[in-house]
């Protein structure tokens, strides 16, 4: 599966794992804010803020956001392929090719990164994917950014971020395909509203999908199969709007005031599907501006370059300087 179709699985992914940890927060808040998710669960209404980050950068700072606690900060969020349970071919180390050479391990590369900046000063959320297949140097050697993580770890990947953003990396959060099963079957599943039939089947991707159209439960892998699927007629365009729309849903659950207080016990069952540096006393000192999200400007960004060659060989070239010049705007004040 290539990276491009796992775009939108893995943001949702990564968006929904550092969504439960800003969730467990509120447990060792002092105090409640009283916000409340948006009720429309439309798909991008007009007044919901959401809106493509111009060439000027963010908006006009507004004197509200001065009195939210926090500070604002930049999120890398990693999807991997990690699938322990369809491949077993990770810790492979006494195999062999059919030529008599040994097996080299399965790598575990990064389908998605995204780059998510919260702005207290604005009171904007600003999402910017960037291209898995990003070529890049590392170790003098040409390499596709997705390879990076495995190679020399998220350390590494954040520095190169930095490199091509001219934002520092404050927290990342790394997790799999696997997790989000387990994480919406763990939470009950979730009430959802399927807009089409979908029927798929790849063999060697492991794909399976066959979900009627219509209002039903969701469990873990059927929610991952309508994620998935990429069948639409109009490519892309349907399941970016299914990927807002479960977010969406997902964050009416997560954020239900009915649920504060089975926080604690939330955070840690949670806490162990993913990697990550964001700390206990992290959600602390940002839980005020993290739960401040329903009331943000939802912007996002294209990271700027070009797309070189096609099929398996295609890369992205960067434009970094555009990029940087583009986050000069967004970077911290005072």
């Amino acid at each position: 599966m290539t990276a491009l179709r796992n775009f939108f699985i893995t943001f949702l992914l990564s968006l929904l794992i550092f969504g439960l940890l800003a969730y467990g927060a509120i447990r060792f808040a002092s105090s409640a804010f009283g916000l409340s998710p948006n009720p429309s669960g439309g798909d991008l209404p007009s007044d919901s803020g959401e809106t493509p980050a111009g060439p000027s950068g963010p908006g006009t700072p507004s004197s509200e956001w001065q009195d939210v606690d926090g500070e604002s900060f930049t999120v890398l969020l990693v999807g991997t392929d990690y699938q322990p349970s369809f491949y077993n071919d990770y810790d492979v180390t006494d195999e062999v090719t059919e030529t008599g050479f040994p097996k080299e391990p399965r790598k575990v590369e990064t389908d998605t990164i995204v780059l998510v900046r919260v702005s207290k000063e604005t009171g904007e959320c600003l999402f910017c994917p960037i291209p898995a297949n990003t070529r890049i140097t590392c170790d003098g050697l040409p390499v596709f950014l997705r390879d990076l993580y495995s190679l020399k770890g998220i350390d590494a990947l954040c520095t190169k971020i930095l490199t091509m953003t001219g934002i520092p990396v404050d927290y990342y959060a790394v997790i799999n395909i696997e997790n989000f099963i387990t994480v919406i079957d763990e939470l009950g599943g979730l009430q959802y509203y399927v807009e089409t039939d979908m029927y798929f089947v790849d063999e060697e991707a492991g794909l399976h999908i066959n979900l009627r159209k219509g209002t039903q439960k969701l469990d873990g892998k059927n929610a991952l199969d309508m994620l998935r699927y990429c069948e639409y007629s109009d490519g892309d365009v349907s399941r970016r709007r299914c990927a807002v729309s479960f977010l969406k849903e997902f964050f009416k659950k997560i954020f239900a005031p009915a649920n504060y207080a089975d926080a604690q016990i939330l955070y840690r069952k949670f806490s162990g599907y993913f990697e990550t540096n964001f700390t206990a006393d992290d959600l602390v000192g940002q839980v005020d501006l993290i739960f401040a999200y329903p009331k943000m400007t939802l912007r996002d960004y294209t990271y700027p370059g070009t797309t070189v060659g096609s099929g398996e060989n295609a890369y992205f070239s960067p434009n970094t300087a555009e990029a940087i010049e583009f986050y000069s705007n967004y970077k911290f004040k005072g």
